[in-house]
């Protein structure tokens, strides 16, 4: 059984507002995984998993056991966003790069440790900003099911009849969490959105991985996950695309499933291969 430690660690971010991180770390680390959550705010459920209820129709597994069997300390980020309380940052930039300062805050402190880092939906946002804005830091990225670009998905919440989401509220939530609507401030938009920072990316490998029937983030080929592995190929960039049909069991809705499959294991691994090339 692998000797596992967890903790919670409060940081002070650039912009001076306190954000907490659980952080696990196996007996022998080769590696810093930071991960991101699907909502983006909880980190107990990004490693001890969730199981199907308010937020979630599917088992969500949890990271933290094997990340340990793999090497990988793990590093997951309570949300913070510009507004609060918001279910989701949304790839709030101030978030985004205090997360990125504790993961090497943590692989320094556990010898000089490669970072890469995981998400899942808004959690696979985060995970390219993250490689996005810090390159440098980053080894290697796995993105599922991700949001790509902040106002197509927008705009697609509001104009899509088969959207779940503009029914709660969601349209209003975003456009309060970054400042307006894509009309009114895009440079927020593309700040908080992949296509934002292609050339970046085009240095790191990426791995994303996307749902046809996903039909909480919809467009994938055309706007997100897909589109996004035709720019990098374009560039030369070392991408990783793979396309996942999932059946769902009776009585589950096929798009929402499709959305909330997640391979924790696969994810890992394509990270771990990323590391030992």
């Amino acid at each position: 059984m692998e000797t596992l430690t967890r903790k919670a660690v409060q940081r002070v971010g650039a912009d001076g507002r306190t954000r907490e991180y659980q952080i696990t770390v196996p007996e022998s680390p080769r590696a810093v995984v930071l991960a991101f959550h699907p909502y983006g705010f909880d980190p107990e459920a990004v490693l001890d998993g969730e199981m199907p209820g308010l937020r979630l129709e599917r088992p969500f597994p949890g990271l933290a056991t094997p990340a340990a069997r793999l090497g990988f300390a793990a590093v997951a980020p309570r949300g913070l966003g510009k507004v609060e309380p918001l279910a989701g940052t949304l790839g709030y930039p101030e978030h985004i790069d205090a997360a990125v300062e504790a993961a090497v805050a943590t692989a320094e402190d556990l010898g000089g440790l490669p970072i890469v880092t995981l998400g899942v939906s808004l959690g696979g946002q985060e995970t390219l900003l993250a490689a996005g804005r810090h390159s440098d830091a980053i080894s290697g990225v796995c993105a599922v099911n991700p949001i790509v670009d902040l106002a197509a998905w927008y705009d697609d919440i509001v104009n899509l009849p088969i959207s779940l989401l503009a029914d709660i509220g969601v349209p209003a939530q975003v456009a309060e969490e970054v400042g307006g609507t894509p009309a009114d401030v895009p440079e927020l938009y593309l700040e908080r959105s992949a296509v934002g920072y292609l050339d970046e990316l085009s240095v790191v490998p990426v791995q994303v991985v996307w749902s046809p029937i996903d039909n909480l983030i919809p467009n994938g080929k055309t706007k997100h996950a897909g589109r996004l592995a035709k720019l990098l190929r374009e560039r030369g960039a070392p991408v990783s695309e793979r396309i996942v049909t999932n059946h769902p069991t009776e009585g589950q809705e096929p798009g929402r499933y499709a959305h909330e499959s997640f391979d924790v294991w696969s994810s890992l691994g394509f990270l771990l291969d990323q590391l030992e090339r």
